[in-house]
Order: structure tokens, then sequence, then C-alpha cells
């Protein structure tokens, strides 16, 4: 872990993708799946890790072949099926990530308030959600909608801190990818790294993001010395 310049924070952003849920097998078979039955190629699971990141628009294109990822019509076709095809199978080989369980329920066990903000659709959030995270309480679970706006913008995280009362620099960004910290600096945030996701090498030091953790433990160790908690 890196040496933490954290200020004591109140509450916790939590991406989803590669932080919290070890999904891109689902997303990979998904979307294969889609693509071959459409005479396209498709790709092995370590490509979709490059894919991954910026919403399931995002990964359809770069699955494309170059000569159609700006084909909107094609785009728009194979992004409705592979949206079909994952929700059918949203939670095959999906799971938590080794310890993340534990770190959730110590997290509510101490009523720190924490919330989920992703590009992953919120229909497909709060399918997973009802499946491998009933067992938590999230005060708010943000996934993209077509209406707004997806990270780095800062407009689900600043909605999330005004839904928990907090003020933004209150607040911890918990996310895998360069999408995530820059969400954070947007938002005016305090960030932590997870090494555990789908980040590229150095794609969070090069993004700026100044503490990373190399696991769960390491996570909970920092949160429990930073956070504080309203009387």
């Amino acid at each position: 872990m890196q040496k933490s310049r954290l200020a004591p924070f109140g509450g916790i952003i939590f991406d989803l993708d590669g932080t919290l849920l070890d999904s891109i097998e689902d997303i990979a078979m998904a979307s294969n799946k889609v693509l071959i039955n459409n005479g396209l190629p498709g790709h092995s699971l370590d490509k979709y890790v490059e894919f991954i990141g910026n919403g399931a628009r995002r990964i359809i294109q770069r699955a494309l072949p170059e000569h159609l990822k700006l084909d909107d019509v094609v785009v728009e076709k194979i992004l409705d099926e592979y949206k079909t095809a994952y929700k059918e199978n949203i939670v095959v080989k999906s799971c938590l990530f080794e310890g993340i369980s534990e770190l959730l329920l110590h997290l509510n066990n101490r009523k720190i308030p924490i919330a989920i903000n992703t590009n992953k659709p919120h229909d497909q959030t709060m399918l997973i959600a009802q499946k491998l995270l009933n067992d938590f309480i999230f005060a708010v679970l943000v996934g993209q909608r077509d209406e707004n706006q997806k990270k780095p913008d800062p407009f689900g995280a600043l909605y999330i801190a005004n839904h928990l009362g907090l003020k933004p620099e209150e607040i911890l960004f918990v996310g895998d990818s360069a999408v995530d910290v820059k969400t954070a600096q947007n938002a005016g945030m305090q960030m932590v790294g997870v090494s555990w996701g789908y980040s590229k090498e150095n794609e969070l030091e090069n993004a700026g993001c100044e503490t990373i953790v190399d696991s769960v433990s390491e996570l909970r160790i920092l949160i429990d010395n930073c956070i504080y908690t309203k009387k």
C-alpha cells in the first residue's frame, strides 16, 4: 500500500465492476455470444479487461471490428442484443472479490454510509444488487441512465454526496480505474485505488491516484484509520 495522504472522511462511494464485483467473465460471454450470432469475431477474456470501464456502449464499440465502431446503427443493434444477453445471464460467473463481503458487513456494523457509483446500466446494477448485495445496506446505488452523464463526469458522485448529506471532500471514492480517479478529482472527493481490478499497469498512478491498496484487508485498515462517524 502506498502511503496514505487521506484526510478524515464520513462516507464511502464504491465503483462496482473491478472493485466490488468480479464480473468480466459474464460480460465477455454475453458480448461474444452476440458478436458470433451476428457473424462477427469474439475476443479473449484479456481483451474484455481492456474494453471495460466506460459503460456498456463503449464495451461494444471496442469489441466491434474497426470498420463498424462508428456505425451507430450497428452499435445500437449489437448493444441492445448484448444488454438482453447479459441480463439473462448476469450472475453466472460473477461474484464479489474475496474479502468484500466481510468488508461491507464491517462498514454496515460501524454504521458507515456506503454507496455505489458505476457506469454499468442502472437496471443491470439493480439486478446484481438483488442477487449479490442483498445482505448489505447501501444508502444509494447509482448506475448509468441515458439521461445522465457517466463517469468521469461527477454527476453521480455529487448526487450521492447530496443524498448522504456530506461535502464532496468528506467522501472517499474507491475504484480500480483511471475513470474512477478522474471522477473523484472532478467531484472534489478523496480517492483510493484498488490494484485487484481491471486497470492496466500503472493506470491508477498515471491518472494521479496517490493512495493505492493491494488487498481488501489493507483497504479496511485504511478506512478504519481515517473514517469518522457523525454523532
